[in-house]
């Protein structure tokens, strides 16, 4: 019985595993537009008379930045730091051209010596002024000829 081996069972080819396919979340495109419009609002936001774009950029930017965070977080796409990404440099394009609008314009009536608040204040007294006064005038002017005719 030192001899005997055991009969054996034929091997059976295995059938080749097929790969198991996720379903791959594509990468939000309106995260990635919104990026490029969001560098490019915060880059040109420094340039006076330009950084009038840059808020229209910046503006685009934050909606495709809301439509790429409403998709990633319903997992329908992936990317949710990159539609992050894209809202705060969007965010930051738009404020940096207010604070550069305003400051441009803080330049410009300190050169000028004049507050375009206070020009428009002293342009609407002075015609109010004239108004009150030429109407007055003309109502004595009606008077004094009424007089000398005699009515």
């Amino acid at each position: 019985m030192s001899g005997y081996i055991a009969p054996q069972q034929p091997i059976q080819p295995q059938p080749p595993l097929q790969p198991v396919y996720q379903e791959e979340k594509g990468l939000t495109v309106c995260g990635i537009v919104g990026v490029v419009f969001g560098a490019l609002g915060f880059v040109l936001s420094f340039i006076p008379i330009i950084n009038n774009i840059a808020a229209i950029f910046g503006f685009i930017g934050v909606i495709l930045a809301i439509v790429a965070l409403v998709g990633t977080f319903r997992g329908k796409k992936r990317g949710k730091a990159l539609a992050i990404v894209a809202a705060v440099l969007s965010v930051l394009a738009i404020v940096i051209t207010l604070a550069m609008q305003s400051a441009a314009s803080k330049a410009i009536d300190e050169a000028t010596g004049v507050s375009s608040s206070q020009s428009s204040a002293k342009g609407s007294a002075k015609k109010s002024a004239e108004g009150r006064s030429g109407y007055g005038r003309r109502f004595e002017d009606h008077a004094c000829e009424n007089r000398l005719r005699g009515t």
